[in-house]
């Protein structure tokens, strides 16, 4: 089937994502909170908890990023857990929370989200050009100990995700499926 062109019916949005870095990393907007707050977040589909930095962070390494401003949101709650979490470059210190999250027009009312408290043991994040991480992944196993955590893809209800390539804007009010019967 070489050269045969494959054809796949595509829905939903592109969420843009921007060059930083000098090309080495690409970053999107969200917004998280009510009323909305916008952070610039790594896609990665190594991880599935959307973090978000937080005012409760009060190292240097915290003090050049946008930071969520929990007592600024009326939509966010917190049971005041703390968590860690370890990626390649270090670790974060974290505190669990739920708050509204808008990625492109997806909308969740209540997403699971993780504030950064400390990131002094994640190298470079003091003069990363991203702000948080936006984790793409899907926990399929829900025996995970509590506090259980929606996968940020779940509370958004998106299952599946295509990467788009091309222009950073699309025609108003289209969807990808739409766009070549303009």
């Amino acid at each position: 089937m070489l050269g045969a062109a494959l054809t796949y019916a595509v829905t939903g949005d592109c969420l843009p994502m921007e060059t930083q870095a000098g090309g080495v990393e690409y970053v999107s907007k969200i917004t998280v909170g009510t009323p909305s707050q916008t952070f610039r977040v790594i896609p990665d589909t190594g991880s599935m908890n959307l973090v978000v930095p937080s005012v409760l962070c009060k190292g240097e390494e915290c003090q050049n990023h946008l930071n969520f401003d929990d007592k600024k949101s009326t939509s966010f709650s917190t049971q005041q857990v703390k968590s860690h979490l370890a990626y390649g470059q270090g670790r974060i210190q974290t505190l669990v929370g739920k708050d509204s999250v808008k990625m492109a027009t997806h909308y969740a009312k209540d997403a699971d989200m993780m504030l950064i408290t400390d990131a002094k043991a994640l190298r470079g994040y003091g003069v990363a050009q991203w702000d948080g991480i936006m984790g793409l992944g899907k926990r399929l196993d829900r025996t995970m100990s509590k506090p259980y955590q929606l996968p940020l893809l779940t509370s958004l209800n998106v299952s599946h995700f295509t990467v788009c390539f091309g222009a950073s804007t699309l025609p108003a009010n289209k969807g990808i499926g739409e766009i070549g019967r303009a």
